[in-house]
């Protein structure tokens, strides 16, 4: 019982990771569109 729940809070921690890490990107995405519509004006 508690290795599967160890188990399921470790999925989820991981799972947070990488949707941090997407939101990271996304960011930096938009961080670098915004300068570059910047720059076209």
């Amino acid at each position: 019982m508690f290795e599967k729940v160890k188990r399921f809070f470790n999925e989820v921690n991981s799972e947070g990771q990488r949707i941090e890490n997407n939101l990271r990107e996304v960011k930096d995405q938009y961080r670098n569109n915004e300068n570059s519509s910047y720059m076209q004006f």
